[in-house]
């Protein structure tokens, strides 16, 4: 004889209610993971440079080490010696100095969607000490420019730039003896 009571199929009562939950779980998984945007990983210096056009003028995530000293304002590898003469040492420019610049300023370049968001967001990275000695790591967002006839920076001694819109993250490294 059936012990079911009458109206009551395999999926009453607490089999049910967990059968609806696992499914509600499931697709709020499926539906949450689709609405996230993965985080872009910063280009490393060396890769920028080396990709050349591919990076160029548009909006992109960098990671190197930042020098500040008299006349040098650069982002370089982080596991390199500062070496001036290195084509992995990119003159950097702040977007704040090249839109002041306007017209006078060689090339194009990504306008700043809002100058209090870009301050906001830039921190202190020009406040950074960062000699050459003891660079800083830093994670920058911003525009790279390059090309055979452009010279950047300092006495137009770099042949590339980057124009930096956000300080994204900073380190101040250790001195090393």
């Amino acid at each position: 004889m059936n012990s079911r009571r009458c109206g009551q199929g395999p999926f009453d009562g607490w089999h049910s209610q967990w059968t609806v939950l696992l499914a509600f779980l499931a697709c709020a998984v499926v539906c949450w993971s689709q609405q996230t945007t993965p985080k872009e990983t910063p280009t490393e210096i060396r890769e920028l440079v080396d990709g050349g056009s591919k990076y160029g003028n548009r909006l992109i995530t960098v990671r190197g080490c930042f020098v500040k000293e008299f006349e040098i304002r650069v982002v370089q590898p982080c596991d390199s010696k500062f070496d001036q003469f290195s084509k992995y040492v990119i003159w950097m420019d702040d977007i704040d100095g090249v839109t002041n610049r306007g017209k006078s300023d060689k090339g194009s370049f990504i306008p700043a969607d809002s100058a209090k968001v870009l301050k906001d967001g830039r921190g202190d990275l020009w406040k950074l000490g960062a000699p050459r000695t003891n660079p800083a790591a830093v994670i920058l967002q911003g525009e790279f420019q390059t090309g055979r006839e452009r010279k950047y920076g300092h006495l137009n001694f770099y042949r590339q730039r980057f124009i930096v819109h956000r300080l994204l993250w900073h380190a101040e490294r250790a001195s090393h003896p």
